[in-house]
This record gives structure tokens, sequence and C-alpha cells, in this order.
């Protein structure tokens, strides 16, 4: 067991972590981290990372790559709980996580994105959303649905109920009951001003967060959610699968078109 933080410099490339206990975390490098990664194809795989270890989440990412390293990272078969965020893959890294069980604020964070794959994953008892990926300015067109696929989601843990409330990062967090607690599965966020590109969600629930450019939003499956920006912009519902539903909030010309009184 570590009682601290482990850091892969940029020297420490093809390094490997396996069956190890990363407990409580470090800051270093202007961060609070269980892992630091700015090595190229390391493998975090088969251990446990605790941030906070009695329940709620403390500061910092129980592994963050840095910006523009991290190529080639593999987080497999870990138990990462009690972090701000389980897994933070800045610009650069594209990384694999697949196989682990998430629990805490929010299980995985990618910006850019360039993480290769999230799937197989467990996310459970997310404080704020279980994905979030921020979609760069000038990024152009993504599409999820190949990248995340194959995850569980359950809002809820039996011991929220008995917690009392914590403070992260010297903001109040207010605990609630397990019958309470529902989050977004993958939130999208289009961040920046005035890029027009195409968006294409997954099978998760999926929640878009558009910005000011004129956007192509499509959200498959799931029961998702359309927070468009200030563009005109388009959502595409032939796409999404039997029984999928979308809901909007703004500037949608496929619903001014083809769906008048049903826009929500």
């Amino acid at each position: 067991m570590i009682d601290g933080s482990i850091r892969f410099a940029q020297d420490a490339d093809g390094s490997t972590l396996d069956g190890m206990a990363v407990i409580g975390g470090g800051t270093a490098l202007g961060t609070t981290f269980g892992i630091y990664v700015q090595a190229a194809d390391v493998t975090v795989a088969n251990s446990v990372l605790a941030g906070a270890t009695e329940g709620g989440y403390a500061p910092g990412r129980g592994i963050i790559t840095g910006t523009g390293d991290g190529a080639g990272l593999t987080v497999t078969g870990n138990g990462i709980g009690g972090w701000a965020t389980g897994v933070y893959a800045n610009p650069g890294s594209d990384a694999t996580i697949s196989g682990n069980v998430f629990v805490g604020n929010v299980g995985v964070s990618s910006d850019g994105p360039d993480v290769a794959a999230i799937n197989g994953n467990a996310f459970i008892g997310q404080f704020f959303e279980h994905i979030g990926i921020g979609v760069l300015p000038g990024t152009g067109d993504v599409d999820l649905s190949g990248v995340i696929s194959g995850n569980s989601f359950e809002d809820a843990l039996p011991f929220f109920e008995e917690m009392e409330p914590i403070e992260v990062q010297n903001e109040p967090v207010a605990t609630k009951d397990p019958e309470e607690r529902e989050v977004n599965e993958v939130s999208i966020y289009a961040l920046g001003s005035g890029t027009d590109r195409t968006l294409v969600g997954t099978e998760a629930q999926d929640v878009f967060f558009g910005n000011a450019g004129d956007e192509t939003i499509a959200g498959l499956e799931g029961d998702d959610l359309i927070a468009a920006g200030a563009g005109d912009d388009t959502v595409i519902v032939s796409g999404f699968a039997a029984g999928g539903r979308h809901h909007l909030r703004r500037g949608c010309r496929q619903c001014d078109r083809d769906h008048r009184g049903r826009r929500r």
C-alpha cells in the first residue's frame, strides 16, 4: 500500500502499476492526485485508488494525465473511488479506460476529447456525473458512439443516506438519500464559442451542452437531453433507437420544422 501518490515522469515510458493500493493522494505540479501520468504507454491495473475512505470524496483526481502527455495510457481492472474525478484525461492522452469500478463525484473526464475508449466500466453513485466529455474549441466533428460503450450506471449507493455533509475545495456538498439521486450518465460540453460542428453521442443517456456555433447533434440511444446554444442548431432524431427520446432546450431547426407542438 502507498499512502500518498505516484508520478510517472516523462522518462518512465512503458511503466506498469499492478495490484497496488494508493490511498489519500498527494499534491504536486499544482494539482492533487493519486497517480500523475506524464510518460507514454503506462498501465494501471488491478489496483485500488482511494481518495476519501469513509464516504464522500476528496479534492483531486485518482489518475490525471499532463496536458499533451499520457499517450497510450491503459487503466483497467481497478477500483477507483473517493476523488473529485476518478480519471481525468487531458488533451493528448488517447487513454483506454476499461473494466474499472468508479465511485465518487465524477467517474471519468476527458478534454479534447482524445480518449480512445471508455468501455465496460461500472459507474456507481457519482455525486455530479458519471462521464464528462469536454469538446475543445477547434476540435471539429466528434463521434463518441464508438468510444463510450458497454458501461453500467447506478445513481445511488446505500451509504449516502448515512453520510454527513462534507466540504470539497471549500464548497459545501450536500448529500441526499439514494432515491433522490439522479446524475447524468454522459455529459458532453461544447466548449468555447462560435464553433460549427457535428456531435454524435453514445448508447447511454447523454446530456449535450451546446455553444454559440451552428451545431448538428445526434443523441442516438438513451433518454437524452440537448441544451443547445445560441446558434442555428439541428437535432438528428432519425438516428435514435426505438424507444429513445430527445429533449431540446434551444434553437432546434428539426423540431421547429417537423415536431411543432412536441418541443420541450
